[in-house]
């Protein structure tokens, strides 16, 4: 009977050796793969917001939340929900350019007027 115990002992701790590695190694792999899921979730979201703060940079240089929707439209994207407009993604994503401000559309005017105008001395004289 000694025999067969021993042997019914080291099946019995065979099965369970090979049943902990079917266990550990499955919840090892499982582990992995979810840690390559928060990695890539954490990716999606910081791109998410880098899109989100574009989207409400486009928003502040249009100024208009119907125009920027009419634009991604034209370009085949579906947006959905509001766009938010956050004060600090004009200046994060992108300046205005000069050209598109009101001082810079005044002194655009003015110059033009003084040119025009030493146009008409110049031809004047």
């Amino acid at each position: 009977m000694g025999l067969l115990d021993e042997w019914g002992d080291v099946l019995i701790e065979e099965g369970l050796r090979e049943a902990a590695d079917t266990f550990f190694g499955a919840r090892k792999a499982l582990e992995d793969d979810l840690a390559i899921f928060t990695q890539r979730v954490s990716l999606l979201a910081t791109q998410t917001e880098e899109i989100e703060n574009w989207r409400a940079g486009l928003r502040c240089f249009f100024g208009s939340t119907q125009i920027t929707h009419d634009l991604f439209s034209a370009l085949g994207v579906c947006v959905t929900g509001t766009c938010p407009l956050c004060a600090s993604a004009c200046h994060v994503c992108f300046n205005r350019p000069r050209s598109l401000t009101r001082k810079a559309s005044f002194a655009k005017t003015i110059w033009a007027v003084y040119t025009h105008l030493a146009e008409l001395i110049r031809t004047y004289m």
